[in-house]
């Protein structure tokens, strides 16, 4: 059945997001204790109410909650404004600049080009130094110095900010700092607006209804593209397990943007709010949520209607302790006995929706009745849970034909099949296969799981481990309390056991391998195993290939010998033991062969059944 679909993404109320990733630190000139009274001051034009209360009346005819900010569009970069004043004591230099608009309750800035070379710094504060961010360093960068990318930075509650870059006297590199849009925030707004979704019939989700969700519930964001629109996502587990920050989210949601994985899939000013919830089930006080910025979208699919992004930044780059929850999985397309919904409607705090029974199938999309609560315009692309709390879609819309409200709930709320988005191209940018797994054990389902990112941390070190012990190294560690070398058979941690680089020995002869736990108060991730040899490696050599040509000997302690069909070897040496008991051989082949007479001894025959390359080890 065909349906004409309301996408319920929503204008921004209001964001305070104050807890992106910085130093936290104080800026410089405030150190310094150096007052600059000629700052140069861009002067925003003054709103027309007029035009500006008619835009909201439309938007709220189209069920759209009312915005909190008009975007002016700028060119202002370290160019063409701002002043560079060297500080005292050759302790390096300033750049700054004023931006006022009048009447502002908020400001916030857009960039599209940002790049902070190493040591420098940039803040933005208010006059009076009550309100302030930064600084953002090097670490924000979303590109290189060739080719900067874009960011976003949040509010400041002032009709009046300062920006100021600090640039230290070692280093030649120039910043840059582009701004694009300045966001003038016109409505009485604290940090954040409880209550602006349909509270008749929301439910917060730390209300009974939300008791069993308390892992899932980390999981899911609130996005804010640009400062004016937003919709739902939540993080998703790969069948690697290794924390590879992945959002699912609406592909609907992608347009506010333009952006698509494969033609635009840069979303750097992107903004993402974690655990923006009431702790009890009542509304209670604002608060300010930590935020992430920027993604890059990696698939996405209008047929399905889903986005998978991956993160730029991710909750623990905020704070080891910010523990966030990877949510499972389930592609098998069953139809579940009962659908959950975890979501921000209206862009409000976190809510859940509760349907007892099954949704109904309708091509690519899963049709919902919610018994508790609904979706409205912010919710679009939150994950619905099956009932073994598995993501089974991301939310689509809802049919004009039978809109949802608290006086309807009855009407249908429309998501995306994930088992659907799982293959439904051959194109890895159009399917989710390729990203959540990795391994390529195509499981019907995966369970969820504490996860902290690791997909690009790494075990090195040589090949072989001696007796005498040898050293390997964790590299790209992410910030852990405690790591747990596990290394394999006929190995042992000499020292170093909590250490990014341990001494580890070799107690016997045998293929092994080297692993490491890493522990946070979130959990723990096992980092993929390195294989190694224990002992002294065994000397490898070529048999016979397809002709049956003689290869000779190869090394110094093995002998090998070819007939037509039949092989021998033998181990040849002044300091070998004449004991059989002291050796064993090992053959490896593509092709299938004959097993060998013995395995043991100093001397061992074998006869192949298929022409082919064989090796064998001692």
């Amino acid at each position: 059945m065909k349906k004409t679909i309301i996408f319920l993404s929503a204008i921004l109320i209001s964001f305070n997001v104050v807890s992106q990733i910085s130093t936290n630190e104080t800026p410089t000139s405030f150190k310094e204790n150096f007052k600059k009274k000629n700052i140069p001051v861009i002067i925003m034009p003054t709103l027309n109410y007029e035009i500006i209360d008619k835009e909201d009346f439309i938007d709220s005819l189209n069920g759209l909650p009312p915005r909190f900010g008009y975007d002016f569009d700028v060119d202002i970069n370290m160019k063409n404004s701002g002043v560079w004043t060297e500080l005292p004591n050759k302790k390096g230099r300033l750049w700054q600049l004023r931006i006022y608009s009048p009447g502002a309750l908020s400001i916030n800035l857009l960039y599209d080009k940002f790049y902070i070379p190493e040591g420098g710094k940039f803040f933005i504060y208010s006059p009076d130094e009550k309100k302030k961010l930064g600084a953002f360093t090097h670490r924000n960068n979303k590109g290189d110095k060739e080719e900067p990318g874009a960011f976003a930075t949040s509010l400041i509650l002032n009709e009046k900010i300062i920006l100021e870059y600090y640039e230290p006297n070692n280093t030649n590199e120039v910043p840059v700092i582009s701004i694009t849009k300045v966001v003038h925030g016109y409505r009485n707004i604290t940090p954040f607006d409880f209550g602006d979704s349909d509270d008749d019939c929301e439910i917060n989700i730390n209300c009974d209804e939300g008791a069993d969700w308390q892992d899932e519930k980390t999981s899911v964001a609130l996005i804010v593209v640009g400062g004016t629109r937003w919709c739902t996502g939540s993080l998703i587990n790969n069948t690697q397990g290794d924390g590879a920050p992945y959002l699912l989210t609406a592909d609907h949601c992608l347009d506010v943007s333009g952006l698509d994985a494969i033609s635009n899939p840069a979303a750097s000013t992107w903004t993402f709010l974690w655990n923006y919830e009431s702790p009890t089930c009542d509304n209670g006080a604002d608060f300010i949520p930590p935020s992430t910025v920027g993604a890059t979208v990696v698939a996405n699919n209008s047929s399905s209607d889903f986005a998978l992004l991956e993160l730029d930044e991710t909750p623990f780059d905020l704070s080891p302790s910010l523990c966030i929850y990877y949510n499972g999985w389930d592609k098998s397309g069953s139809t579940p006995s009962n659908a959950t919904c975890i979501h921000h409607p209206a862009g409000d705090i976190k809510k859940i929706s509760v349907s007892n029974s099954s949704p109904s199938s309708d091509g690519n999309f899963w049709n919902v009745t919610f018994n508790q609560g609904i979706v409205e315009g912010g919710s679009s692309g939150s994950p619905l849970f099956n009932q073994n709390s598995r993501i089974i879609g991301q939310l689509f819309g809802t049919p004009t034909a039978d809109p949802i409200s608290c006086h309807n709930q009855d009407g249908l709320a429309v998501y995306g099949k994930l088992s659907v988005s799982w293959n439904n191209s051959s194109d890895s940018r159009r399917r989710l296969k390729d990203w959540l797994d990795p391994l390529g054990t195509n499981p019907n389902n995966l369970n969820g799981a504490y996860l902290f990112p690791t997909n690009n941390t790494t075990i090195s070190g040589p090949s072989a481990v001696c007796s005498s012990g040898v050293t390997f190294t964790i590299n790209n560690l992410p910030d852990v309390d405690s790591i747990i070398w596990e290394p394999g058979p006929f190995l042992t941690v000499y020292s170093g056991q909590n250490t990014d680089s341990p001494v580890i020995k070799a107690t016997g002869n045998e293929s092994s391998w080297i692993k490491a736990r890493l522990v946070t108060a979130c959990g723990s991730i096992t980092l993929p195993g390195k294989s190694v040899w224990a002992g002294s490696p065994w000397p490898t050599i070529l048999l016979c290939t397809v002709d049956n040509t003689y290869p000779g000997s190869v090394g110094p302690s093995v002998g090998v010998g070819c007939t037509s069909q039949d092989y021998w070897l033998y181990a040849h040496g002044s300091n070998l033991s004449d004991n059989d008991a002291d050796y064993r051989w090992k053959f490896y082949s593509s092709n299938p062969f004959e097993l060998p007479v013995q395995d043991i001894g100093r001397q061992v025959e074998f006869s192949r059944s298929l022409p082919g390359t064989y090796s064998v080890s001692l």
